[in-house]
């Protein structure tokens, strides 16, 4: 059974996996991708490559941690049963050369498992550290094909080759996210398994040679398996995560845009209300002077009559550039309306300010000076 895969933290940079859409005719045959894994896993070139890669690290690990706590319980259980067979020394040799490697494995692992998020140097450096620690622990677990085979002896070399052939399964199915562990297995695991056999010569031991290749051949077809199926499942995470990313991004541009329409009606709101009062100050001077004219307020004086005829033409004026100015909303809305900086007499802005209030101050019987 594949062991369960564990939670795992994945980077922000989503993998572009451009060997899922090369033609068939373009793809390597079986022995050359297996070795671009390997080699790929173990010395990623680019960033988005070194993400894939600490990920696969990160799946490897959490069923290692497992791994490093039970083997050496298993190393002993094995040495019990082997006690009538290999001497004593030999055995607790064995079983404490296997227990210091997981033991230094797993104090070595934890420290570089915090390097895995430092660049592609540092995942290149945990990558090929982990594989080589990952070789050590084959190499001291198989060792029992040496120095726990004894010649002659039929059960042994049974109880042996069933051992080994079920670490090899075990251990593949652990290490089949990461190519060159799984690598480390194939060939550390399954060598031992063949070669042990076939070093003895016997009938039985040819058997159990033969039988040990095919299994071998079976679970490189089962580590092929579990690679690819955790490759997809770290290709639905990263799509996950970009499509989290993508809506992260749409809801604040969509919460930015709602922000600028609020600043935009609270704009529109304070052009109205500063407009309304300036469209009442000049239609105010307009009808104060209209209406001393219509009340001949100054008798005979025509000159004054025409006086405040030009007043109420250029009240006029203002009230239509007032007016073309609230045309011009669309402009501020669409911001295509731009200020245009220029000078301008003071002098003549306050008598045009005090010609159109004094209507109004008239009435009042308020005199405005210049």
């Amino acid at each position: 059974m594949p062991a369960a895969v564990p939670r795992y933290r994945l980077a922000n940079v989503p993998p572009d996996d451009n060997s899922m859409r090369q033609p068939i005719a373009h793809r390597p045959g079986a022995l050359a991708e297996a070795w671009l894994l390997v080699r790929e896993s173990l010395s990623p070139r680019t960033e988005v490559t070194a993400v894939v890669v600490a990920d696969q690290l990160r799946m490897t690990r959490g069923s290692s941690n497992v791994t490093d706590t039970v083997l050496p319980l298993a190393a002993g259980i094995l040495a019990l049963a082997m006690r009538s067979w290999v001497a004593a020394p030999v055995l607790l040799g064995w079983v404490g050369t296997v227990a210091l490697v997981c033991l230094a494995i797993n104090l070595i692992t934890r420290r570089l498992n915090a390097r895995l998020n430092h660049g592609i140097k540092a995942v290149r450096c945990v990558a090929g550290t982990r594989t080589l620690l990952t070789a050590l622990l084959l190499t001291a677990w198989c060792g029992m094909g040496i120095v726990l085979w004894v010649p002659g002896n039929s059960a042994n070399h049974m109880l042996l080759t069933l051992v080994l052939a079920v670490s090899l399964a075990g251990s593949a199915s652990i290490l089949a996210a990461h190519p060159a562990s799984a690598a480390a297995t194939i060939i550390i695991n399954g060598g031992m398994l063949i070669i042990r056999p076939l070093l003895d010569g016997g009938k039985l031991e040819l058997m159990l040679a033969g039988l040990g290749l095919l299994f071998t051949v079976l679970m490189t077809s089962h580590v092929r398996t579990i690679y690819l199926m955790a490759k997809r499942v770290l290709n639905m995470e990263y799509e996950r995560q970009r499509a989290l990313r993508q809506l992260a991004r749409a809801k604040a541009d969509a919460e930015r845009e709602h922000l600028a329409a609020i600043e935009a009606g609270r704009t529109k709101s304070a052009f109205l209300s500063n407009m309304n009062h300036e469209l009442r100050t000049p239609m105010n001077a307009i009808l104060g002077f209209s209406e001393l004219i219509a009340a001949r307020a100054f008798g005979d004086r025509i000159e004054k009559y025409a006086e405040y005829a030009e007043l109420i033409h250029e009240s006029g004026d203002h009230l239509m550039a007032l007016i073309n100015d609230m045309l011009d909303l669309s402009k501020i809305e669409g911001g295509k309306l731009t200020l245009d900086e220029s000078l301008f007499s003071l002098r003549a802005l306050v008598r045009e300010t005090v010609a159109e209030y004094e209507p109004a101050a008239t009435k009042q019987k308020i005199t405005l000076r210049t």
